[in-house]
């Protein structure tokens, strides 16, 4: 009797555990070291985790050690995952970075066992070439367009479903996901693989979990997380994944650090300018003495623009365009002029205006534009990421503007004694 009272008492938790979003689950499994909720996430994501590994390294152990450590990635690297972000994209991504990396590793490994002989992956592969086609461009795709065909076509999600879980309307869902697959096709036309887009369908693309891996899965995460994983493959292989992605964000923070110390030593130098002009009043009048402070109200009025995400002069933007005209391609970096506006040139229409427009505002208005002059033209709008030996001499002529704002500011304080 308890025993069946035990076992009625985890079916209810699971089928309350199997309502939650994937935040919660993990949040819980964080908090509280819940493997329900693990094995929740497991059996959400797992079908869309070991199709991407299998499209890499074929039906055998190596998916199975692929698709084991990216869930022990997730059980110590989850808490990175930025608020908003699907964790489906992530997964998604995680997975093809992880097999990606194994079969290199093995294809390291055959080199050197030059009397060995070539060992094939268990069970057909069909179309590798197109499948892998299929991943990469769908990993290049901007998140706003990744997510949506993720969750529809690669874990057979509802419409409805996906849009209440990626926080948007259907109208915005479906608009996302007729954008995402016209990207994705033009892109592997480029390629010659739009055969590949028939693997965005449930059964193609995705592959049954046996119960067995995902309790053992579960239950290696759990130890994982707790730097017990031992030296099995998947262990040896989530732990240079996970520590790959902690050098990666390491290496951002710190330029990101960098930077910010850069540009609010600019703010100083700003704040200065006011605060050295009652010097000639020579003190007369005590009031203005106390003007200072009023100095600092301008950066606090400058500081919200800053944070959002919105388009102004000056900005410089990526568009990459897909089956537009050869001889006016879109391919480049352009930069807002002070009128708000960014120039295609005279094939494409001239001057739009996106001034104040988020990124995707003005990527739907460009490709309006962009489909007058080019009926199946699909264009896509980032900002543009300079090369790190420019980041890095930003960084060094940054570091040397702090260091003399600093001796300036230290200098006027010895005046002041």
């Amino acid at each position: 009797m308890a025993g069946n009272n035990a076992r009625a008492v985890r079916q209810l938790r699971r089928l309350a555990t199997a309502q939650d979003n994937d935040a919660a689950l993990l949040d819980r499994f964080r908090a509280e070291s819940d493997a329900d909720a693990f094995a929740e996430l497991v059996r959400r994501h797992g079908p869309m985790v070991l199709g991407v590994c299998r499209r890499v390294l074929g039906n055998g152990a190596d998916a199975d050690d692929a698709f084991q450590a990216v869930f022990l990635v997730l059980s110590r690297k989850g808490g990175s995952i930025r608020a908003g972000r699907p964790v489906a994209n992530w997964l998604f991504g995680v997975a093809r970075f992880a097999a990606l990396r194994l079969r290199n590793k093995e294809r390291r490994r055959r080199e050197h066992e030059t009397n060995a002989p070539r060992e094939s992956p268990e069970g057909p592969v069909p179309d590798p070439e197109l499948l892998a086609a299929l991943d990469e461009e769908l990993s290049r795709l901007p998140d706003r367009y990744r997510a949506p065909l993720i969750a529809c076509f690669l874990q057979g999600r509802t419409q409805e479903d996906a849009a209440r879980d990626l926080g948007c309307s259907l109208s915005t869902l479906r608009r996302r996901l007729d954008q995402g697959r016209e990207l994705l096709r033009c892109r592997l036309a480029g390629r010659g693989a739009v055969p590949a887009l028939a693997a965005l369908a449930v059964g193609t693309s995705t592959a049954d979990v046996p119960a067995t891996m995902i309790e053992t899965t579960v239950r290696m995460a759990g130890a994982f997380v707790n730097g017990n994983g031992g030296a099995v493959p998947a262990t040896v292989l989530a732990e240079g994944v996970a520590t790959t992605m902690s050098q990666t964000k390491l290496k951002l923070l710190v330029a990101a650090v960098l930077v910010a110390v850069g540009l609010a030593g600019t703010g100083i130098a700003w704040q200065l300018a006011p605060a050295q002009q009652p010097e000639p009043d020579r003190g007369v009048q005590p009031p203005a003495v106390k003007a200072p402070p009023k100095a600092t109200e301008p950066p606090a009025k400058a500081a919200p623009p800053a944070l959002t995400d919105t388009i102004k002069p000056g900005d410089r933007l990526t568009i990459r365009g897909d089956n537009l005209f050869e001889a006016a391609p879109l391919d480049q970096i352009y930069e807002v002029e002070m009128s708000g506006k960014i120039n295609l040139g005279p094939r494409y229409g001239g001057r739009v205006k996106i001034d104040g427009m988020t990124l995707e505002e003005a990527e739907g208005v460009l490709n309006k534009q962009i489909q007058m002059y080019a009926k199946v033209g699909v264009v896509s709008l980032t900002r543009y990421i300079e090369p790190p030996d420019t980041l890095e001499a930003r960084v060094r002529q940054l570091e040397k503007e702090v260091k003399e704002l600093r001796e300036t500011v230290e200098g006027l304080n010895r005046k002041k004694r």
